[in-house]
């Protein structure tokens, strides 16, 4: 009796307490959810987040599957804008860095990787900061998904690194509803011919 209740108690203080440590990066698209109207330029970071103390990001290569025909890609900005555009794989802006983007149809290919060594990388990236900023144009309206997967992930020592990924997705509408709403001058104009109209009505009432 005494060794099941020590048995079961270990497995729950076990499970507990070491998934917190063991939990995997994420790598997210932001805004996840976004609405914006057609011919309009929409936005979205590729960020990092929960890194292990003691483990620095080394290098990626990502894609990004979306509807080329409700989205055309247009640019991509590596770094996180937060840092004034600093890539964290090149955090003291030596071109130690060597980003690359390449985008067919409905698939945009990130690829960066860092020269620098693990104990410069570890000291100077956060747990969470921005890979890069994809620029898109809407083109049509619908909802298109922004799909994220990893091909590789690795740390500054060139070991892989097991992420889990968020994606986002896009809606786009057309042009703003037009005013059903009388402009003013139209709307005074409207009430004039009314109240024309009944005191014509009333008129012919008294005759």
């Amino acid at each position: 009796m005494n060794k099941a209740f020590f048995f079961v108690s270990s497995t729950v203080l076990f499970f507990l307490f070491t998934p917190l440590s063991n939990a995997n990066p994420i790598l997210s698209i932001s805004p996840d959810i976004q609405t914006v109207s057609t011919g309009a330029t929409v936005l979205f970071d590729v960020n990092i987040s929960g890194l292990p103390t003691g483990i620095a990001l080394g290098a990626f290569d990502l894609n990004i599957n979306f509807d080329s025909t409700l989205l055309s890609f247009t640019n991509v900005a590596f770094g996180d804008p937060l840092l004034l555009g600093v890539d964290q794989l090149d955090p003291l802006n030596l071109g130690n860095s060597l980003p690359l983007a390449t985008s067919n149809s409905g698939l945009v290919n990130l690829i960066d990787f860092s020269l620098y060594d693990p104990a410069t990388l570890i000291a100077a990236q956060d747990s969470i900061f921005t890979l890069a900023v994809l620029s898109f144009t809407t083109l049509a309206s619908g909802t298109s998904p922004i799909t994220l997967s990893i091909n590789s992930l690795s740390n500054a020592n060139a070991n892989n690194i097991q992420a889990t990924t968020l994606s986002g997705s896009v809606t786009i509408t057309t042009d703003l509803i037009p005013n059903t709403v009388p402009e003013p001058e139209a709307f005074l104009l409207l009430m004039i011919s009314g109240m024309s109209f009944f005191l014509t009505l009333n008129r012919k009432h008294f005759i």
